[in-house]
């Protein structure tokens, strides 16, 4: 039921028919355990649900009752009182969910090693996570050919007029919009990046489920694809329940199982003059406990050679959350840098073993500066375009407020649910990077977006290059929403005269790990013969872009997010870091 509560108890009345009824046919099932009102009740069901849960259940005790997932069941959960105010009515004994208003207890607060006890220690019931990752993917067009069900006519049209039973019109326009902005052509790699960049986020929003003691449980939306609402996008599957191709069950296992081995540690970006330190724990909830379980643990490259390793002692597992293993410590000035590593967690129960990894990034501690005397640097476009009127090379950082609100915000997580109902002015889905373009050779990347990009991208704007030269293709691309569709990136290069240009929109003077060796590995190139860009962009079109050539530009929505579009949604939280790191 989603229906508002009338005054006069008709809607009320219906809840209570139903009720009767699903307890007479299914009351005696021994998987009936929970019944809940509604998904996600509004409007005036604080006031007469709560008296609907004490109602059926004082009539038959034998399951939980809730007002509704999603939302607090029963003002007692929804608030503590005000100083100087009654307390509120105690909170019936039955189950509560966890949905978009708790704050804290979904989303990136969780991540990396965290969890959300904080939050959710003062519940005194069981609490069940609902519907969490919600993490969206760019579509994969080919989608389309799947729509070929039965024809049939519809009421009205000629007899000779036959469609298909279901018409994947969200899907074509998509596709079309893409067309028209030009980036048809990178739909498959598009679709990939964005989905690596969807699971690694759902592996951390279970992970920090499965660390926090007080949850009980969640469930997830969905595993796929959700047709409507324009098309929620929130799918490891497509709408068919068939694979993507970019994840699959062995993986999903590792993070999502009856038996789960977890990390606690924070960071996933460190220098050669840091120790690597992770606490290691378990959540095990098989049919038994494990008498005398061993465990494992590796740093290995991603060809797989171990760099580091070890053993926990042998001990019970007993059945729950948070049994702890052991603690990693690795030097890592032994390990080679830059470098991608993954550590890698065991657990053998008897007949069984589990298993699950984390990626983490390791760069130098000095970088040195790169040989790259015939580069100019600047923020500053005047000085950029004079060097390149002279055949110059010019690596161009443009600054913030040289932007103006068609150049996006680049944002740390994918769109939650879809753009209709986004929460948090989230537009793009990670990020595709040209693996073999050699200006990324001293910066460990995949294809798609990871943790050591999120790290580096703090505050940083999208370009918006839709006006340049399709043919030019950048070699970090952030992925735009799949209705808008712009041509955005975060690195590339153009001939413009008689120069050479490469354009990076990530701050490479901020104090982070891996900004010194990305800064490195851009000059390193530009100061090789391989710099030679083939696409040339006029100083017209790229002059468009750099508003510091207008010293009264004003742009006062550039760094604004955008509002919600629903009151029924908040934001679950961007990835954000103190301004002093």
């Amino acid at each position: 039921m989603w229906s508002n509560f009338d005054s006069e108890g008709k809607m009320l009345a219906i809840l209570n028919d139903e009720t009767a009824r699903l307890l007479k046919a299914y009351g005696n099932h021994p998987s009936f355990v929970m019944l809940d009102a509604s998904n996600e009740p509004a409007g005036s069901y604080q006031q007469q649900l709560p008296g609907w849960d004490k109602q059926w259940h004082d009539a038959d005790p034998r399951r939980l009752y809730g007002d509704g997932t999603g939302r607090p069941a029963g003002p007692g959960f929804a608030r503590p009182a005000a100083p100087g105010q009654p307390a509120p009515p105690p909170p019936p004994p039955f189950t509560y969910t966890a949905g978009y208003n708790v704050t804290g207890g979904r989303g990136a607060s969780g991540w990396f090693g965290a969890d959300y006890e904080r939050t959710l220690a003062r519940f005194p019931i069981p609490v069940i996570g609902h519907e969490v990752g919600q993490w969206c993917a760019y579509p994969d067009f080919d989608v389309i050919k799947k729509f070929s069900g039965p024809n049939t006519t519809f009421a009205g049209a000629p007899e000779h007029v036959k469609v298909p039973y279901m018409i994947p019109g969200n899907y074509e326009i998509m596709r079309d919009s893409a067309r028209e902005h030009g980036l048809l052509s990178k739909n498959k790699e598009f679709a990939h990046a964005s989905g690596r960049f969807q699971v690694a986020c759902y592996k951390e929003e279970i992970e920090a489920s499965l660390r926090t003691p007080s949850y009980s449980g969640f469930e997830i939306l969905d595993l796929h694809d959700y047709l409507g609402q324009g098309g929620a996008l929130i799918g490891m599957l497509d709408a068919f329940w068939e694979t993507k191709g970019y994840a699959g069950p062995s993986e999903f296992r590792q993070w999502n199982n009856t038996t789960v081995p977890l990390a606690r540690f924070k960071d996933r970006v460190y220098t050669t003059a840091d120790t690597f330190t992770s606490d290691i724990e378990v959540a095990h909830f098989g049919a038994v406990p494990f008498a005398n379980a061993t465990s494992s643990w590796s740093v290995i490259t991603p060809a797989g050679k171990a760099m580091a390793s070890g053993t926990f002692p042998a001990r019970a597992i007993p059945r729950g959350k948070g049994t702890p293993l052991g603690k990693i410590s690795v030097e890592l000035a032994k390990l080679p840098a830059p470098a991608q590593y993954k550590l890698v967690v065991e657990l053998h129960g008897g007949a069984v073993s589990f298993k699950n990894d984390w990626n983490f990034w390791l760069y130098p501690a000095k970088v040195d500066a790169p040989v790259a005397a015939d580069v100019l640097v600047t923020s500053g476009w005047p000085e950029a375009e004079a060097r390149l009127a002279t055949g110059g090379k010019v690596l161009f950082l443009p600054k913030g407020a040289d932007l103006d609100s068609t150049d996006p915000r680049f944002t740390s997580l994918p769109i939650f649910w879809n753009h209709l109902m986004n929460p948090n002015g989230t537009t793009m889905l990670g990020s595709w990077n040209d693996t073999k373009h050699p200006a990324l050779a001293g910066f460990p990347t995949e294809s798609n977006c990871d943790w050591q990009w999120i790290d580096i991208t703090a505050n940083t704007r999208a370009l918006n290059i839709d006006t340049l030269p399709k043919a030019l293709q950048p070699i970090v691309q952030p992925i735009d929403d799949w209705n808008r569709n712009l041509k955005l990136a975060l690195l590339y290069e153009c001939g413009v005269e008689t120069g050479r240009l490469m354009v990076c929109g990530i701050d490479l003077d901020a104090t982070r790990p891996g900004t010194p060796s990305l800064r490195r590995s851009i000059l390193d190139y530009m100061a090789s013969a391989q710099f030679k860009p083939t696409v040339q962009a006029s100083v017209a079109d790229l002059r468009a872009h750099w508003f510091s050539l207008d010293p009264n530009h004003v742009d006062p929505g550039a760094t604004k997010p955008a509002a919600p579009s629903s009151p029924d949604l908040v934001d679950p939280g961007q990835i954000r870091r103190p301004p002093s790191q």
